[in-house]
């Protein structure tokens, strides 16, 4: 029985090759009638080759093949539905007057519920922004070219993509890299106490989960990334000595997802409770094997609070809130965290910082993009006011730049 199975598999499977080779044949190497018998057959074979090589080069089984190219198929077409059809920043406009409590009224009609030191890390250059974001001058149709190349080679993997939910650039891998060394500066043998002791801030010792020798870690933190990839890997490999010495794992909240319609902001793990993909890394780590299998051995993942892909009604203002809530909530975040790293998005931190700081606020996180790894510090406070209950509010005097800044001119 077994036998037989295997080998009416393996027919269909031949008919199914030859089908394919018969197609592609006929659309690419001949369409007039005086096309000999002898032309046809070596055109045959070169396509049968062809195809062949394609199946042993991707090592998968044809119907395994064929699985992978419908999930794909379904990625795309949820994606560019999202690009024509959504609009996610429907509504920010009527939160943000909704939210606008000035801190006199605050204090006489609100109760303060809670205050949370939140991180905002923004993800290091994606391959969108390579392709899109640096001009459309000489050099844009050759990185376009690339793009299109570089999607074309992972077309059969539904867990990895050039475009959608794009991957850091080689130029975001460097940045991530350079804010992990700013992390780890202090480890530094060569600087001497003094030194050591000016870069030691209450901030990077609670970026670093650590603090100098003999002193008392000011906050205790946990660190939270969207679940599109370049934010997730931005985390993972900046705080990858942390994780790795912490051994806590990465929270992955939907709710940061970014606010744009553009493939690259939906997101390939895109099911309830699903791990970001290690997917796009491509750079070698000089030391020990390749860059993701070093941080997959490394970092995991929390998804209990990772509810999927956004769908075509999102509201980014709602996601806003729910981000807030989460952040401010004793039941969702461990009881002893007292500061919250979120890795995200410069759109939604603009709108998050937006929503919740005073309308007559002028501060440049209201109109302005945090540098890619741009680090931004602030206290987040939570309200419950008599009539309208539950509210947000930052406290423009708590914004701190912690590494990187704002973006003061250009497009990053």
């Amino acid at each position: 029985g077994i036998f037989s199975i295997y080998s009416l598999s393996h027919r269909a499977h031949l008919v199914m090759f030859s089908a394919v080779t018969d197609q592609m044949m006929k659309k690419f190497f001949y369409h007039d009638d005086d096309v000999t018998e002898e032309a046809q057959k070596i055109a045959k074979v070169f396509v049968a080759v062809s195809v062949g090589f394609l199946f042993v080069s991707l090592r998968v089984h044809p119907i395994q093949f064929g699985k992978n190219l419908i999930k794909k198929t379904r990625v795309y077409v949820l994606a560019v539905s999202h690009l024509v059809l959504s609009n996610e920043k429907k509504g920010l406009k009527a939160l943000q007057k909704e939210m606008d409590f000035d801190e006199e009224t605050s204090k006489s009609q609100s109760t303060l519920k809670g205050t949370r030191t939140i991180y905002f890390l923004r993800h290091g250059e994606s391959q969108w922004n390579y392709v899109f974001n640096r001009g459309f001058g000489v050099s844009f149709p050759l990185r376009l070219a690339r793009g299109l190349v570089m999607e074309l080679m992972c077309l059969f993997n539904a867990r990895n993509s050039f475009f959608v939910d794009a991957p850091l650039s080689d130029r975001g891998l460097e940045q991530v890299e350079e804010l992990r060394k700013f992390l780890n500066k202090v480890n530094d043998p060569f600087l001497t106490d003094a030194e050591v002791a000016a870069l030691r801030s209450k901030h990077v010792d609670v970026l670093r989960a650590d603090a100098a020798k003999g002193e008392k870690l000011s906050k205790k933190s946990i660190i939270v990334t969207s679940n599109l990839r370049r934010a997730a890997h931005t985390a993972a490999i900046a705080f990858m000595d942390r994780f790795e010495r912490t051994k806590e794992k990465l929270f992955v909240n939907d709710a940061l997802q970014e606010m744009a319609r553009n493939v690259d902001a939906f997101a390939l793990a895109g099911e309830a409770f699903d791990a970001v993909p290690y997917t796009g890394i491509a750079n070698v780590a000089k030391d020990k094997g390749t860059l993701n299998t070093i941080v997959e051995e490394t970092v995991k993942f929390d998804v209990e609070s990772n509810a999927g892909n956004k769908g075509i009604g999102r509201r980014g203002a709602t996601d806003c809130l729910r981000f807030a809530h989460w952040a401010t909530s004793p039941s969702a975040v461990p009881k002893e965290c007292e500061a919250i790293i979120a890795t995200g998005h410069s759109i939604y931190f603009k709108e998050f910082f937006k929503l919740f700081l005073p309308s007559a606020s002028k501060h440049d996180a209201k109109s302005k993009k945090i540098v890619n790894c741009g680090v931004i510090a602030f206290e987040l406070k939570k309200y419950e006011h008599e009539k309208k209950g539950v509210f947000y509010s930052i406290d423009e005097n708590s914004i701190e730049t912690v590494y990187g800044g704002f973006v003061q001119k250009g497009k990053h």
